[in-house]
């Protein structure tokens, strides 16, 4: 599977940089949060390639299972992502945010790999890495 070294990471400013954050801003009397992003075209464009790189990634715990047609981890991200959408409502849990995160949340491996479990790297280095 293909992983960057950390000395050749893309040049992003964050990995999560480019994500729109909300800012509260006083337009119209009224203190509603805003989506505001200000990012460089060229930015946006390093980190959707990096992302498009997912697509063909296959899952590693699948690879190493030897399962014919593994998910890609894009797939995963995806199908996480829908699940969250498709849940039912639970009081204190935010469905958009779940959704955020699931869609988002192996972004990492784009430049580490998939590190799973029989890798032997501790959790702390994992977490490390994937920061």
């Amino acid at each position: 599977l293909p992983s960057f070294p950390l000395s050749s990471k893309p040049h992003l400013p964050g990995l999560f940089a480019w994500l729109p954050l909300p800012t509260t801003t006083s337009t119209n009397n009224n203190d509603a949060p805003e989506n505001k992003a200000s990012v460089s075209p060229s930015s946006a464009i390093d980190f959707l390639t990096l992302c498009h790189s997912l697509k063909t990634t296959k899952r590693a715990g699948w690879v190493k299972r030897w399962v014919q047609n593994p998910e890609s981890i894009a797939d995963h991200m995806y199908r996480m992502g829908l699940m969250a959408l498709i849940s039912p409502d639970i009081p204190g849990v935010d469905r958009d945010k779940c959704v955020k995160m699931a869609i988002v949340h192996d972004i990492a491996e784009a430049i580490v790999g998939d590190i799973t479990p029989s890798d032997g790297i501790p959790k702390l280095e994992k977490s490390r890495r994937e920061r």
